[in-house]
């Protein structure tokens, strides 16, 4: 069962920045492991999701983009 949801509108070609999705959707429990995260269309809807997500190291703050798929 989800732990948390959250519904965004959109325009034509509309796009968001989340800078840490966890921490907003889980007041007070910022640092996750192994947690997932779902996109998809409200049913009904005839637009389409495009998401990338960037991973960031806690040692070394080096970064990895990864683009997530359905």
């Amino acid at each position: 069962a989800p732990l948390a949801r959250k519904t965004y509108s959109f325009e034509p070609h509309q796009q968001i920045q989340l800078n840490d999705v966890f921490a907003a959707l889980y007041a007070g429990q910022k640092d996750r492991t192994n947690a997932m995260a779902m996109l998809r269309p409200l049913p009904g809807s005839t637009g389409r999701i495009v998401a990338l997500a960037t991973r960031i190291d806690n040692k070394t703050n080096d970064t990895k983009n990864l683009g997530l798929r359905p």
